[in-house]
């Protein structure tokens, strides 16, 4: 949430610098509810005017990927999602859960902190 104000500068310094930008994602630990919707609606309309090709979610849990599931039209799917999963991590039904919406929802994972936090 914290760079969205500069979305379009950071967006225009990476790809001016030659790399390509592919995902764009959305830092949503710690952050409220309130603050990820509105920041993900930015995503989503740098990605309709083709800023972005992909955008998803870090740190999600559960709950937040059930609002994202709900039907609503100024809201797209995220592209992927970054969930924490390292060898040894206490497992918990929440954790299930986010992990069988995004399987059901083809929302590919990308795990981070693979050899512990």
């Amino acid at each position: 949430p914290l760079l969205m104000g500069a979305f379009s500068e950071v967006s225009k310094a990476i790809t001016s610098s030659g790399y390509l930008l592919d995902c764009w994602m959305l830092d949503v630990r710690g952050s409220g509810t309130a603050k990820v919707l509105e920041c993900w609606r930015t995503l989503c309309q740098a990605k309709r005017v083709k800023e972005i090709r992909d955008i998803g979610l870090w740190g999600a849990n559960s709950k937040l990927m059930e609002l994202f599931l709900q039907d609503q039209a100024d809201m797209d799917m995220p592209s992927a999602c970054a969930v924490e999963t390292y060898t040894g991590k206490e497992s918990d039904p929440t954790h299930h859960a986010l992990m069988e919406t995004l399987r059901r929802r083809c929302i590919p994972v990308v795990a981070y902190h693979l050899y512990g936090p």
